[in-house]
């Protein structure tokens, strides 16, 4: 066991200077005129593209609810979608649920498992298993 724990804290520590690297290096590329310049080249193109977007829905909104056009260009398609709306938080819901529909309501396993170890739950059984816990700092074993 003595063996392992130092090749996992060896392991681990060339992750964290093989990470050290990478981050070094990753500041060096941001740091440099071209990442700043293909940046700001990326961040004015995403914020064209997002207004453009944004001009096009608006456009072919307003020729749907004009003209009823669903293709106001071989690009663009007007679709209609359905949308429900309750109240999610009412007994109402809840209640119409379980009186027509139960097979739509979830179980809250979190607050049942909580149950269930409470001795609660007489549907349940509760088993103890071993888990394995390995300490973070292993920097003594190097």
């Amino acid at each position: 066991m003595d063996n392992l724990i130092k090749q996992l804290a060896q392991s681990r520590l060339t992750a964290t200077q093989a990470k050290s690297t990478l981050d070094n290096m990753i500041t060096q590329v941001k740091e440099s005129s071209e990442y700043r310049v293909a940046l700001e080249q990326f961040e004015a193109a995403k914020e064209m593209e997002s207004t453009l977007t944004e001009q096009i829905h608006e456009e072919a909104n307003r020729r749907f609810d004009i003209y009823g056009q669903k293709h106001p260009h071989s690009a663009v398609e007007v679709k209609e979608v359905t949308t429900v709306s309750y109240d999610k938080d009412g007994d109402d819901l809840r209640d119409w649920c379980l009186s027509s529909l139960p097979g739509v309501l979830k179980v809250d396993l979190r607050s049942l498992d909580k149950a269930a170890k409470a001795g609660v739950v007489s549907i349940s059984t509760v088993e103890k298993e071993p888990k394995v816990y390995i300490k973070q700092d292993l920097s003594r074993w190097l």
